[in-house]
């Protein structure tokens, strides 16, 4: 080989081997529009994970993991704006953190500059600049999506009604460009109330009143025999303050249609707003009494109207509601709501017999109202039927199997009907097999203990179900108070008993049972002066309560304390009361005999 050669060959064989390398490069850089190996390997791993992060959240109960994971699918491949895009949204929607939410909000920006026409992530990009109070921006983006998707309705209203707001600001070009867009749309559906609605909201913003009476001439003109034209009408010259004008709509727009609810419902409001309580009254009224009027308008003007009418107590006018409720419940005798309102007004007007008779008659027609159901035991308890009580609650429970207080009234059904036993068996039941929260089973506890003390008044063990309660619920008032009333009774814990009668009243120092106890810790306590101040307290909260008097029990108390004050001839008196209501007293008849204090 000649010499020449043998210098050549190396340097030849090194530029080859330098241009298949190149070349081999190249080629795997081409093979994947330029890029690497490795970047490709990391794009692969970014979406491994990304789809792992997706079936994470698919859970619904781990957002940590899936946010560690998005976050870190993205940090792999930082030019995936879908993949930034779902970090983003976490980032703005339920991070607290600040940083970390303006970086979310950049994110959507993101991918909306990427991809303006992606629907979801442009809608959700604006709605993070709305709740960040960029409405500039909220309608830039709007107007790009409105270009691309003009047949989106939603879409073209709501970027109007953003351009409105800006132009109720002052930007005249965003009101003229929201005008615009509701005109487009009028050429497409016409003269929709809906939408001249719209136009007067759009015209208000901007006080624009002459407009305003345009679109509204307009309206009438395109159809003068609409009743809701006619009741928009209404309600313009009514907002307006011109009420002669609102009135002849109102009236028209009922007359062409006495089935429009709306309308009905509307003029009946105007007259209560404007002060004009006699034509509500009749309207109201004459409304109810429609039979082309459906039933849950009717429902819905009663609740409003009954409330109203509570106060009104002259027997005329319950006369004539006692008459409308006759009509309506002839028009609509299997309307549940109907039946559960007049049992309400009935309970208003303390007729609890006949109360619970309307709210059995609603929880037959619809017996998955729990409210009504409530209302039924309710009132069958203030009515002292007892018997119904136990049955209405037990039916309730039937439909409301986790509602600890069907049990509870229940159990004090029977314990009303001399069934003591049976409602301690209640109580058991509940609290053995419910899931009840603290509060619910300390007032279980405080209504068992009330009950055993009830059946054996000496049986001292008893006291353990208030100690329970009272470690579950440190507030629960009435279980320190039945607790002191009983440990003052047993002559046991006497001190303890005056600290938490003095808790109990504490809590609700115009409570008269609170304040008896508080002066009967005090008597056993052997503080009678005190004693004596704190019954007469409870007696004038007595006298004050029109609907709870005084008891046996209290004013023999009373007496006991006036006695140990050294006022026998008062004492006898608070006896002799208290014998007149419990005539079979024993105790109290001798002490009214002898005049003297007796020990039990």
């Amino acid at each position: 080989m000649p010499s020449r050669l043998r210098h050549i060959l190396p340097l030849l064989l090194c530029i080859a081997a330098s241009l298949i390398a190149v070349t081999g490069l190249s080629a795997r850089r081409q093979a994947r529009g330029g890029i690497s190996w490795e970047d490709l390997a990391r794009k692969r791993k970014a979406d491994y994970i990304f789809m792992e992060a997706m079936r994470i959240n698919s859970a619904q109960d781990r957002p940590e993991d899936y946010f560690a994971t998005i976050r870190r699918a993205s940090s792999l491949d930082t030019s995936d704006v879908d993949m930034s895009a779902e970090l983003g949204y976490y980032e703005w929607a339920i991070s607290a953190d600040s940083l970390m939410h303006a970086n979310g909000i950049t994110r959507l920006k993101k991918h909306f500059l990427s991809d303006p026409a992606d629907f979801f992530w442009s809608s959700l990009y604006a709605t993070a600049a709305r709740r960040d109070y960029d409405m500039h921006e909220v309608v830039r983006v709007e107007g790009i999506l409105d270009s691309l998707y003009p047949d989106r309705l939603e879409l073209s209203l709501r970027y109007s009604e953003d351009l409105g707001m800006l132009g109720a600001a002052g930007d005249t070009a965003a009101f003229n460009r929201a005008l615009q867009i509701l005109q487009r749309i009028e050429r497409g559906v016409g003269k929709e109330p809906w939408l001249v609605t719209r136009k007067v909201r759009l015209y208000s913003g901007v006080k624009d009143t002459v407009s305003i009476m345009n679109e509204i001439a307009e309206l009438l003109a395109d159809n003068p025999k609409s009743s809701t034209n006619n009741l928009i009408a209404g309600s313009i010259f009514a907002f307006f303050n011109l009420p002669d004008s609102a009135r002849r709509y109102y009236d028209l727009a009922c007359q062409l249609d006495s089935t429009n609810a709306e309308a009905v419902v509307t003029r009946a409001e105007y007259f209560r707003e404007s002060g004009d309580s006699a034509a509500y009254d009749r309207e109201v009224f004459n409304a109810l009494k429609l039979g082309s009027l459906d039933p849950d308008t009717k429902i819905q003007m009663l609740t409003g109207y009954v409330r109203e009418l509570y106060t009104d107590t002259t027997a005329t006018q319950r006369q004539r509601i006692n008459d409308l409720f006759g009509v309506l419940l002839s028009q609509h005798p299997h309307e549940a709501g109907i039946h559960a309102i007049f049992g309400s007004y009935l309970a208003m007007l303390q007729k609890f017999p006949e109360a619970a008779e309307q709210f059995r008659y609603a929880t037959d027609l619809d017996p998955n109202q729990a409210d009504v159901w409530r209302y039924y035991v309710s009132a069958t308890a203030q009515a002292e039927d007892y018997t119904a009580m136990i049955e209405a609650a037990s039916r309730a429970s039937e439909f409301f199997p986790d509602e600890y207080w069907w049990y509870l009234m229940k159990a004090l059904g029977y314990a009303n009907t001399d069934r003591t036993p049976q409602a301690i068996e209640t109580l058991d039941s509940v609290l053995a097999t419910k899931k009840l929260d603290a509060s619910e089973r300390s007032y279980l506890l405080t209504t068992k203990g009330d009950l055993l003390y009830k059946e054996n008044p000496g049986d001292t063990t008893v006291f353990a179900n208030y100690d329970e309660a009272l470690q579950l619920d440190p507030t629960n008032f009435m279980a320190m108070n039945n607790l002191s009333y009983f440990l003052a009774e047993a002559g046991q814990q006497l001190p303890r008993a005056l600290v938490l009668a003095e808790k109990a009243m504490t809590s609700d120092p115009e409570n008269p049972t609170f304040i008896d106890t508080y002066a009967w810790a005090l008597f056993k306590n052997r503080k009678y002066e005190e004693a004596k101040e704190y019954i007469d307290r409870a007696l004038s909260a007595y006298a004050d309560d029109s609907n709870d008097d005084a008891s046996a029990e209290v004013l023999e108390h009373a007496g006991d304390i006036y006695y140990m004050c050294g006022e026998p001839d008062k004492a006898k008196d608070f006896w002799k009361d208290a014998l007149a209501i419990d005539p079979d007293n024993d105790l109290l008849a001798r002490k009214v005999k002898t005049g003297a204090y007796l020990y039990k």
